[in-house]
């Protein structure tokens, strides 16, 4: 079951769900996660393939990977090294596992106490499913759960599948992708909810909170109308209150960015401290210190009492 899971194999879950291969080598998965790929393993989250015919190895060859091929002649996938010869891969380095996306589809649908009768129905391969009808709240909800939507070809793929269902019931489209681009809307009036964002944090492993679904499809965090802030994608430039503001500086650009999501999502006042642990700056800064004199400080945003917000 995925609720008996920890946040570390979850995690791994939904970066292989955001790679265009969700597969991972098996020294990798032994190296880097350890116990994680077990756990993933035992739960049927991650299933073995065949075994792979070039073998990647991060062997000190002036610490670069070393790609071992299958040499006949010693019958094994070996590499040459100038001062030690020649060098084996074992075979178990050569093991590969894929992430069973109907294993992850069906652990969603069992928290959303989806019917065990509904099938998935795979909207765009590998990319978009329609996990079926859920119940939120006393209302019914599509549930859709997609992967690698932040490529402009991925959310290409999508909108085309879901415009040709409209007329389902508005639901929530949970996704591995962290963050879609702003100019996506999404056919058929569904919400976009991250699926870290939905879980519980009362309890370990992964437990999808319905409550906080039951929020975003009830219009609890309604995002507002986008044309009041117009920001360039790298919001460098950002159009709003009839002016044009322009910000240089990554820092500013960052604060910024962070402030616009929050906003669109509905919050009025962004907390200064929360905003500077999420983007690493330095503590006890304030936000006004990296405008200065920007046409923008107290015009566009401002700062008081441990809050900052868009003057709009």
């Amino acid at each position: 079951m995925a609720r008996q899971l920890s946040i570390r194999a979850i995690d791994l879950v939904l970066r292989l769900c955001e790679q265009r291969r969700a597969e991972i080598a098996g020294h990798v998965l032994r190296v880097h996660f350890g116990g994680v790929g077990d756990e993933l393993i035992a739960a049927g989250a991650l299933v073995e393939m065949a075994p792979s015919e070039i073998v990647f190895l991060p062997i000190d060859f002036d610490d670069q990977p070393v790609v071992f091929d299958w040499e006949p002649d010693l019958q094994a996938h070996a590499a040459f090294h100038p001062a030690d010869g020649w060098m084996h891969a074992a075979e178990t380095a050569r093991r590969r596992y894929r992430l069973e996306f109907p294993w992850l589809l069906r652990s969603i649908a069992q928290q959303l106490e989806i019917p065990a009768a509904t099938r998935s129905a795979c909207l765009v391969p590998d990319l978009l499913w329609d996990l079926g009808d859920a119940w939120f709240g006393g209302h019914k909800a599509t549930v859709l759960f997609g992967r690698r939507l932040g490529q402009v070809e991925g959310q290409d793929l999508a909108c085309d599948a879901l415009t040709r269902r409209v007329g389902r019931p508005p639901g929530i489209l949970l996704t591995s992708t962290r963050q879609m681009s702003r100019h996506v809307t999404v056919p058929g009036q569904h919400r976009v909810l991250h699926l870290t964002d939905g879980m519980r944090g009362d309890v370990p492993g992964f437990a999808i909170d319905t409550d906080i679904i039951s929020g975003v499809l009830s219009g609890i965090r309604p995002q507002r109308p986008a044309q009041l802030i117009d920001p360039s994608p790298d919001f460098r430039i950002v159009r709003a209150l009839g002016q044009t503001f322009t910000f240089k500086g990554d820092k500013q650009r960052m604060i910024v960015e962070h402030m616009y999501y929050k906003w669109r999502d509905g919050a009025d006042r962004i907390s200064t401290a929360e905003m500077i642990a999420d983007l690493g700056l330095r503590e006890k800064a304030r936000v006004r210190d990296h405008f200065k004199t920007h046409p923008a400080w107290d015009v566009l945003l401002t700062e008081q009492q441990g809050s900052c917000w868009f003057l709009i």
